[in-house]
């Protein structure tokens, strides 16, 4: 590429470059969310790779698509309670659930994402974090601007989905005294959810103190919001979003309301604020069980836990 063909990163709006041939990855206007109770089982597949679309100094940015000749699937095809066509949320990354139904791994990805990927400008904990787990790494998007990564760390029993972490590098624009440049924007767990729009997340339980026996038509919850409140409950902003009642199970995901009195709100642990959820019949042997995270939680009495986010 030669400096006459260059597009100035900084300034012209980003285009997707992941795209599938067999899908549409393009993520909905943040709907609200309802149930996730489909499990699809998602064979990693050979796609389109990555061209280069932009020249830097010192660094390059993916842009348009071709295909991959040395792209190979992961010998362990992932599992993931997700709904096609919606949209999700890991952290500060929001993403189109497509990117899960049909996950494409950063060793399928062209060379230039995976570059950028392994020399993001960081203190070097991403590069060491992708080294000999490039097949694990899920590209939730990709463009100019952007790459958004997931991996699904295994459980116990060798099941991945049960917790997650996410990567996210944007693209840096040269400057007076630095390159351009890929550099981390952010990583670290995260918890996989339900987008509910403009809702905050919360962690649910069951309420110990106010057990609900079988005959009963409401249920008494915790719910402990997982944006930053100065210390404060949610007394009057828990919503539901979804409840859907089986004959197996009661199906939920909460949402709190954004407390707008403070322009700002200091991060201490919130506590669990308490609200009941009506049935429209008695709950029997039913589990409640809440599907705004994935995978998908029966509630217990343990109390909710705090996202690692």
């Amino acid at each position: 590429m030669t400096p006459s063909d260059e597009r100035p990163i900084a300034d012209d709006p980003p285009e997707d470059i992941m795209r599938s041939t067999e899908q549409d990855t393009t993520p909905a206007s943040r709907p609200a969310a309802g149930p996730r109770r489909a499990t699809l089982v998602a064979g990693l597949l050979a796609i389109g790779g990555l061209l280069l679309s932009a020249c830097a100094t010192g660094a390059s940015a993916p842009g348009s698509s071709s295909p991959s000749p040395d792209a190979s699937p992961s010998a362990t095809p992932a599992t993931f309670d997700v709904v096609p066509g919606e949209t999700l949320a890991c952290g500060p990354v929001e993403f189109p659930s497509d990117a899960l139904v049909k996950p494409v791994t950063l060793a399928q990805a062209d060379d230039e994402v995976l570059s950028a990927a392994e020399t993001a400008q960081d203190d070097g904990s991403a590069a060491r974090r992708l080294e000999g787990a490039e097949d694990e790494w899920i590209v939730l998007s990709a463009d100019d601007r952007q790459i958004a990564l997931l991996h699904a760390v295994e459980s116990d029993d060798g099941r991945p989905g049960e917790s997650f972490d996410q990567l996210t590098l944007v693209w840096r624009a040269a400057g007076a005294e630095q390159p351009a440049e890929w550099v981390v924007s952010s990583s670290g767990a995260c918890t996989l959810r339900a987008d509910t729009g403009d809702l905050n997340d919360a962690a649910l339980a069951l309420d110990p103190e106010t057990p609900a026996s079988p005959e009963d038509t409401t249920v008494s919850l915790l719910a402990v919001e997982q944006a930053c409140h100065g210390g404060m409950d949610a007394a009057g902003r828990v919503e539901v979003v979804s409840l859907v009642e089986t004959e197996a199970a009661v199906e939920v995901v909460i949402g709190v309301r954004p407390d707008e009195s403070a322009d700002a709100w200091t991060c201490q642990s919130n506590p669990a604020t308490p609200f009941t959820i009506e049935l429209s019949q008695p709950l029997g042997d039913r589990e409640i069980v809440d599907v705004g995270v994935i995978p998908a939680k029966v509630l217990d009495a343990s109390g909710p836990a705090a996202d690692d986010e």
